[in-house]
């Protein structure tokens, strides 16, 4: 291990982790400034059990896991469920004024999906977790269209973000060469 490897160990059923508040979390228990959780290696540990993601389950739509004998799901290890952002009931994690000010949005929320974690009879929720990222090392792969059609929508809103981004630079470029 190095200073960036961190296992985040939980013993607790129906808790949920916010993602976004990681960050700061981490910065202060480890007394160091990272920008990003991207310079660490963050993994979850859910009862002992390290969080590295599964494979879809064609029956299942948007359930990650392994199957028994029997075609059920293996319920002594991880069974994970996706929930893209429209899917989401909470008004915090994805509400957002679409006549609002582009600035005053809280565009971090968009593209994200929660990522619900069952083991045993214990379950864990993850709020903002990115498909395409692996958010904390937990990789899920799609096979079902609504799996991949959430894949999808979080590849457009990123390269609209890395667009937008990009063109705001290009602005702010022009308004210092060209003084008024």
């Amino acid at each position: 291990q190095n200073d960036n490897d961190i296992i985040i160990s939980i013993e607790k059923s129906n808790l949920t982790i916010d993602i976004q508040e990681l960050l700061p979390i981490i910065n202060n228990y480890t007394k160091q400034d990272k920008q990003s959780l991207d310079e660490y290696n963050i993994f979850i540990a859910f009862y002992g059990t390290i969080l590295n993601g599964s494979k879809e389950i064609e029956s299942n739509p948007l359930f990650f896991g392994e199957l028994d004998n029997d075609g059920v799901f293996n319920e002594s290890k991880p069974i994970y469920f996706l929930q893209g952002n429209e899917d989401l009931s909470s008004a915090d994690s994805n509400t957002m004024n679409c006549h609002a000010d582009k600035s005053a949005r809280n565009d971090k929320n968009i593209g994200t999906s929660t990522l619900q974690i069952f083991l045993h009879s214990s379950t864990l929720t993850i709020l903002h977790y990115s498909l395409i990222h692996s958010s904390l090392h937990i990789k899920l792969k799609c096979n079902s269209s609504e799996s991949k059609e959430i894949e999808d929508k979080e590849k457009t809103l990123l390269e609209s973000k890395a667009k937008d981004s990009k063109e705001n630079k290009e602005s702010i470029s022009t308004a210092f060469l060209c003084p008024v």
